[in-house]
């Protein structure tokens, strides 16, 4: 008596294998793009956090080191011996101050390309790359009256995105007083 050998597979064992291949392909392909969207996610999260963390620095120094504003001939400022002074108009918002070189200096967010800029005297600079957007740049200052006997003291907000759907951004505030003491007897 002969036994009868199978030496192949079914058409339904096939299609039970294919159909299990598939389904673990479309499985792990998956988690392969969602992988790569969340690393992507990471960095750009990182590159807007390491452009923020400078720009905070880079501001914060520059305001800690800001004189008041009570020598002739530079009219920096428009209050006599005050230490800063909001910009806000309908391009730009920011602060102005005479920085430790006796230059007038300003941090201003322009509306108009939403980046923040830099200007000492007559000359601008960018801050911010151009791949970022800053949404929100705000500036509140305590103490800059001479006569009110308080420390000068300015709390920068500010909001930082990279454009494109659902991309990170990052909401930071830091407050910053004068270095020197501002205190009349």
């Amino acid at each position: 008596m002969a036994k009868n050998k199978k030496n192949g597979f079914t058409l339904t064992e096939m299609i039970v294998g294919m159909a299990v291949f598939s389904l673990i392909l479309v499985a792990v392909s998956g988690i392969f793009v969602s992988a790569v969207k969340i690393q992507r996610r990471a960095l750009v999260a990182e590159e807007i956090s390491r452009e923020t963390s400078y720009l905070l620095e880079y501001i914060s120094r520059a305001l800690r080191m800001a004189k008041k504003d009570d020598i002739g001939g530079i009219d920096c400022l428009a209050g006599n011996k005050t230490n800063y002074e909001i910009i806000n108009t309908a391009a730009s918002t920011g602060i102005r101050f005479r920085n430790y070189k006796d230059q007038c200096q300003e941090f201003y967010l322009d509306k108009a390309t939403y980046q923040l800029m830099e200007k000492i005297g007559s000359a601008t600079s960018t801050l911010t790359s151009p791949n970022l957007r800053v949404n929100y740049f705000n500036i509140k200052i305590f103490g800059a009256d001479q006569g009110d006997g308080r420390q000068p003291q300015v709390t920068i907000t500010m909001e930082i995105t990279k454009p494109g759907a659902s991309q990170p951004k990052i909401k930071v505030q830091t407050s910053v007083s004068q270095r020197q003491l501002d205190w009349s007897f």
